[in-house]
């Protein structure tokens, strides 16, 4: 019997080939953003906390604001996690474990709020758990008010230029 000839019936294909041979690529599922835990790469570890009830991520207008902040501190959104609490039900501990944060900015939301067993005062660097943490107001919020946005590039100075 010749090699051409031969025939296999399906339970031994089966049997000799029960993973793919081949994966094409419109086979590979794709992450959806709802999925997702955050926006970025997160390259950095530095963890971004907003609030929003209205976006997936963060408000259009938020990001252009914030993709502003970040590219003075030399960065940009891939060194970054942005998080809407709002949208996933993330705390402290998850960030920790599941993020690896180590630099923490909350935008409006209170460390208490967060899950964190800390109070501290907004616009003031506090290190815990070997994070570098700083509370701040909303973005939208910062955007509209300069002496909030002095003092938070204050921080933004010590936290990523120094």
């Amino acid at each position: 019997m010749h090699i051409k000839n031969l025939r296999l019936n399906p339970f031994t294909i089966d049997f000799l080939y029960h993973k793919d041979l081949v994966v094409l690529e419109k086979d590979i599922p794709k992450e959806k953003v709802g999925d997702k835990l955050f926006l970025g790469n997160n390259s950095r570890k530095i963890t971004l906390l907003v609030e929003e009830q209205e976006a997936v991520f963060i408000a259009e207008n938020d990001l252009q604001v914030l993709s502003k902040m970040l590219l003075a501190c030399k960065l940009s959104i891939e060194d970054v996690a942005i998080v809407n609490v709002a949208a996933k039900k993330i705390n402290w501990a998850n960030c920790k474990t599941i993020i690896h944060t180590e630099k923490l900015i909350l935008f409006g939301i209170s460390p208490t709020d967060f899950g964190m067993p800390i109070l501290f005062p907004s616009y003031h660097l506090q290190e815990y758990d070997h994070t570098t943490c700083l509370y701040a107001d909303t973005i939208r919020n910062i955007a509209m008010d300069p002496l909030l946005k002095s003092k938070l590039w204050i921080c933004l100075q010590s936290m990523f230029l120094h």
